[in-house]
């Protein structure tokens, strides 16, 4: 009965911020008057349609972030009442001391997408006789659980790893990621506003890979790190305007001890063929269509394909979805080629060009979620034909 009341007392305590919030808004920012007023002038000089049809453009653009910035203030504001209740879980994310994290659902007991997509792999194997490896990596809520608040219905994502793993075993040969991340929970592996690695979290992959690929793999020391963004924040933030959340770093790694040229080719949807010099592309981050880790590989397509000056003559070929992102910077530096295929967005004459005999090795790589979620088995099952 307390708590009924109590959430009774929040929801009116809600409605009388939301109506005194604009009114204190406009009463303590000097902009938001500012850009208002010129709309008030004009209109009783010249109206027009809307009463302001003479308006600058700089006007209307100053008036427009003002609004979006009252907006933002009365969603943070509204979510920090909510997590004042003891509302942690908001729009199925976990909100913690300084970060939110998705919560991802146990799979449907009676969806045989996880299994037709291990078939999906183990015919594909059949087929080709390459050494293959999966790696299923999992989120953050899995990884960050000191976070997240306690008692939350969290899904065992570890057990979920386990029994992919077993279905496969001994034809497909399995990368422990969640050993390799949970070791290192405590450090900045998880983007705080995006559901994404960060490079820290992805060297981490790289080290797990190299284990299982035999490669040498190099130190981080060896590895140039460069700060594009100091206070980014992502989609997670703009589901959810929690005030509490710190904004992330983002930063991208390059080899700086051997130097690595690389030819990168994406294939992209609508048809096009993009060729670049690199595997990191800057010029991403200025797209507001895309998250600022893009500019690792440009973000997805459905084939990318990338050429490296190295001594080395070996080429991979991964399956994988957007978690190839944050290791590929380390991984790429051990090939001659890499292909990456989305097996989303690929169609079928995407998967007929591939020349699969040609690669030495293949990697399935997917974060969890992905692997229950989307059913990519028909595509093995034709390349595998």
């Amino acid at each position: 009965m307390l708590k009924k009341y109590l959430l009774y007392l929040i929801n009116l305590l809600s409605l009388a911020m939301l109506l005194a919030i604009p009114v204190y808004l406009v009463g303590h920012n000097p902009e938001l008057i500012n850009a208002l007023l010129p709309f008030q002038r004009e209109a009783e000089v010249n109206p027009g349609p809307l009463g302001a049809a003479s308006t600058s453009p700089e006007e209307k653009i100053r008036w427009v972030l003002g609004q979006d910035k009252m907006l933002e203030h009365l969603a943070q504001i509204q979510v920090k009442l909510k997590r004042f209740s003891g509302q942690t879980i908001q729009d199925n994310l976990f909100l913690t001391k300084d970060a939110i994290y998705e919560n991802i659902l146990e799979p449907d007991p009676q969806s045989e997408i996880t299994a037709n997509n291990a078939n999906g792999m183990l015919e594909f194997v059949y087929r080709y006789y390459i050494p293959t490896y999966l790696m299923v990596v999992p989120t953050a809520c899995a990884i960050k659980q000191n976070d997240i608040p306690q008692n939350a219905p969290l899904f065992n994502q570890k057990n979920y790893i386990d029994s992919v793993y077993r279905n496969v075993s001994g034809v497909i040969t399995s990368v422990d990621a969640y050993s390799a991340l949970f070791a290192s929970m405590d450090e900045y592996i998880y983007y705080r506003t995006m559901p994404e690695l960060t490079g820290l979290g992805g060297y981490y992959l790289y080290l797990a890979l190299g284990d299982k690929f035999s490669l040498r793999t190099r130190s981080l020391a060896q590895f140039e790190q460069i700060y594009l963004d100091h206070s980014y924040y992502g989609s997670l933030y703009q589901r959810l305007p929690y005030p509490d959340v710190q904004p992330d770093i983002y930063s991208y790694y390059r080899m700086s001890l051997f130097r690595r040229d690389y030819r990168l080719t994406r294939y992209e949807a609508n048809g096009l063929t993009r060729r670049y010099n690199d595997i990191i592309l800057p010029e991403t981050a200025k797209d507001p269509a895309k998250e600022i880790t893009d500019v690792v590989l440009g973000g997805r397509a459905p084939v990318i394909s990338i050429r490296v000056d190295s001594p080395y003559k070996e080429r991979l070929l991964v399956f994988g979805d957007e978690t190839v992102k944050a290791y590929i910077p380390f991984l790429a530096a051990h090939y001659n080629e890499i292909y990456i295929v989305d097996l989303e967005l690929a169609d079928l004459d995407d998967l007929e060009r591939l020349g699969i005999k040609h690669f030495d090795q293949v990697l399935f790589s997917y974060s969890v979620d992905t692997l229950f979620q989307i059913d990519f088995s028909e595509k093995l099952m034709f390349l595998a034909r």
